[in-house]
């Protein structure tokens, strides 16, 4: 169920697009990452950001999300990469031990692993006065390590490999230790990737999103969700992908278009483009480019858009092929 968060902080406002898979596009205007870290320090249940952010649910009839009702973890590829050294604080460390402690055996093995120490103790020809210490499940985890079989793994495929292999165990363990409704933040799921494992990393993820909100910042393309409205684009701390600027759109479109159909030229071009639109892009209408567009109504949303955030592009362009509104829009709006 998509969703639209209003998040307040003293100095601004950010609407957030929410969706159970989100992608939250990369733009060199705002720190995404730092504002989602300290959405993440306010929904834990210590929080010690409830006094500086405020969340509303403007779908939902504008009511406050507290601090309590959710709690966010955050993870990339190198973090889930770590987790398997199981170190001190490591979430997989204690979700291990955990599944070891609810094994109705597992106490009365480690009580026989004790006697049996007990026993070699006694066993042992010295005059030493020696005791051993308890053998508890702490002890027992340091004992432990993962070990992947590398004969499974193909070099070039080792990082995506064991990133699949590991994802469910972290969705486990973030379920089981949520205190709230559990959100997944993912930093640059493309890091170590190659663009086809990209696109099966997002599947991957995406099959797990019915299970738990998984939010993904990204400057990949391949990472975008298919519908629009569940994607986010901050620039200068303003959200881009909303109702107003499709509004926006068809009101000062040179023809006469239609909502639905700007929204599907709009949206055509975000996930074709979104990674070109910030690299002042040789833009044309006849022949291959950084963007391509043969269709009008594309070459006027993304002239619009452009235009819109000061976003230096270059046009290459069959002005013959072109009505003459478009061609007025076109000398208009754009540098020609």
């Amino acid at each position: 169920m998509r969703s639209e968060w209003l998040i307040q902080e003293e100095n601004h406002t950010i609407n957030m697009n929410v969706s159970p898979y989100t992608c939250i596009m990369d733009n060199h205007s705002f720190n995404e990452q730092n504002f989602l870290e300290r959405l993440t320090d306010f929904f834990q249940p210590r929080s010690k950001m409830k006094d500086q952010l405020k969340v509303i649910d403007i779908a939902n009839d504008e009511e406050e999300i507290t601090h309590n009702q959710a709690q966010f973890f955050m993870i990339s590829n190198m973090d889930l990469l770590e987790e398997v050294k199981l170190g001190a604080k490591s979430l997989f460390k204690q979700q291990i031990k955990n599944d070891f402690s609810r094994l109705p055996e597992f106490h009365g093995y480690l009580q026989t692993i004790n006697t049996l120490i007990e026993d070699v103790v006694q066993l042992t020809d010295t005059t030493i006065p020696l005791k051993s210490k308890q053998f508890t499940s702490e002890s027992f985890m340091k004992s432990m390590e993962v070990a992947f079989s590398t004969e499974e793994e193909i070099d070039y495929r080792f990082a995506y490999e064991r990133i699949r292999k590991l994802f469910p165990y972290y969705i486990k363990s973030v379920k089981d230790s949520s205190k709230a409704a559990p959100y997944i933040i993912y930093f640059y799921p493309e890091h170590l990737l190659s663009p086809k494992e990209q696109e099966e990393m997002k599947k991957m993820l995406k099959s797990f999103s019915n299970q738990i909100t998984i939010i993904v910042l990204s400057k990949s393309k391949y990472f975008l969700a298919e519908n629009l409205f569940e994607n986010n684009m901050f620039i200068w701390k303003k959200q881009q992908f909303d109702e107003e600027l499709i509004e926006d759109m068809v009101w000062n479109a040179p023809l006469d278009y239609s909502k639905e159909e700007i929204y599907e030229a709009f949206s055509n071009i975000i996930q074709y483009y979104a990674e070109n639109l910030e690299t002042t892009p040789v833009v044309s209408n006849y022949k291959i480019a950084d963007i391509a567009v043969f269709k009008e109504i594309e070459l006027y949303v993304l002239i619009y858009f452009m235009n819109k955030q000061h976003f230096d592009f270059q046009l290459d362009l069959q002005w013959e092929v072109m009505s003459e509104a478009m061609k007025q829009f076109t000398k208009t709006y754009a540098e020609i």
